[in-house]
């Protein structure tokens, strides 16, 4: 196998059933003699690096596979097959970063295994080296709102234009605490549904987005230069 990224949403392996997907199903049960997510792709490729997504969500069982590929570099599947994990790097990312700090962008130059009890130290201990995440600042917070919003406009078969006091408006309702998805989201419920609903009920060819002061102002343009201005809060 050749070298690649394998990456493993562990909220889809939060029940007891969904963690035997990862080494093949057991026998007698469905599935069984179709092999392991996990130890079938790392197999065809050795030398991955593998990212346990949201680890925090995973049920308690996959912490005594991850036991085993940190302590014996192997995992054995459900047909007996033993997967050799010694040429792999293995990362894992969770959400619940230390008291009082949130998670967000680089920091970390002080965390310690010891600082995160929802992990037994048997697991955090075979760890080499953990990263903390600081909060987004509202710089990077703005770089992320104005990308969607490009984003958005190439992807519009329309115009679609917006001012820098929109981009503001929009910083100012998100929620900071969600990082780079409270941006995203603020862009959804303030542009994005609001300039479908006004699509659908207006015949228009373009949309200019701007800050009235108070709330985003969205303008459709008509193709006869005629406009009609719609304000939500």
């Amino acid at each position: 196998g050749g070298n690649s990224f394998l990456r493993f949403d562990m909220s889809e392996y939060s029940e007891t059933h969904t963690v035997s997907a990862l080494i093949g199903s057991p026998p007698g049960c469905v599935g069984y003699g179709e092999g392991g997510r996990l130890t079938e792709a790392v197999r065809r490729a050795p030398y991955s690096v593998i990212c346990f997504d949201n680890f925090d969500k995973a049920h308690p069982d996959v912490y005594g596979l991850l036991m085993q590929i940190l302590e014996e570099g192997t995992l054995t599947d459900s047909r007996g097959r033993i997967t050799d994990f010694s040429g792999a790097v293995v990362i894992l990312t969770v959400s619940c970063g230390l008291q009082n700090h949130a998670v967000g962008g680089f920091a970390g130059q002080n965390s310690k295994k010891n600082d995160f009890p929802a992990f037994p130290s048997s697991l955090t201990d075979r760890l080499d080296k953990i990263i903390e995440f600081e909060s987004l600042d509202d710089d990077s917070l703005l770089t992320i709102i104005k990308n969607r919003l490009s984003q958005i406009k190439n992807k519009c078969a329309f115009s679609f234009s917006y001012s820098d006091s929109a981009c503001c408006f929009l910083l100012s309702k998100c929620d900071k605490s969600s990082g780079g998805r409270g941006a995203l989201k603020a862009v959804e419920e303030y542009i994005e549904e609001p300039v479908c609903r006004l699509l659908l009920e207006s015949d228009i060819c373009g949309v200019n987005i701007d800050d009235n002061g108070k709330d985003i102002e969205i303008t459709g343009i008509k193709s006869l230069d005629k406009s009609v201005a719609l304000e939500y809060n």
